[in-house]
């Protein structure tokens, strides 16, 4: 595996305002999901999704890159800062985000390539196959 991609922020929408209150209910919301920001909760129409810590982790670091390919390394770095681990790990909770998406698994996309990994980000248009 070299980089996984997901929804671009035209699917995906954010509620509340800059209040404090409204603030502490934030959601993302993208097709048929919102994440309760707060809660650190998935939910899917409005039914409660058992998703791990790691695995929350890592759909919020794809949500934030906005469609554009995220690397491995970034992965493992962003969703276990200062923690080495073995990559089996990132495998393991893309397997378990895309079984708790269900049957939307496809809005996570895994590239691989066989070329020397990327040294800046390439744009969605070209991560796209």
């Amino acid at each position: 595996m070299e980089a996984v991609t997901a929804w671009p922020r035209d699917n995906l929408s954010i509620a509340g305002d800059r209040s404090s209150r409204e603030a502490a209910e934030a959601t993302l919301e993208f097709g048929r999901f919102r994440v309760l920001l707060r809660q650190r909760q998935l939910v899917a129409e409005g039914v409660p999704i058992e998703l791990g810590t790691r695995a929350l982790d890592l759909l919020l670091v794809l949500l934030d890159a906005d469609g554009s390919l995220v690397t491995k390394d970034e992965l493992m770095s962003r969703v276990w800062s200062g923690i080495v681990v073995a990559e089996e790990n990132l495998k393991t909770q893309i397997f378990a985000l895309r079984k708790a998406l269900g049957e939307d698994r496809d809005f996570i996309r895994t590239e691989f390539s066989r070329r020397v990994p990327w040294a800046s980000a390439p744009s969605a248009a070209s991560a796209c196959v």
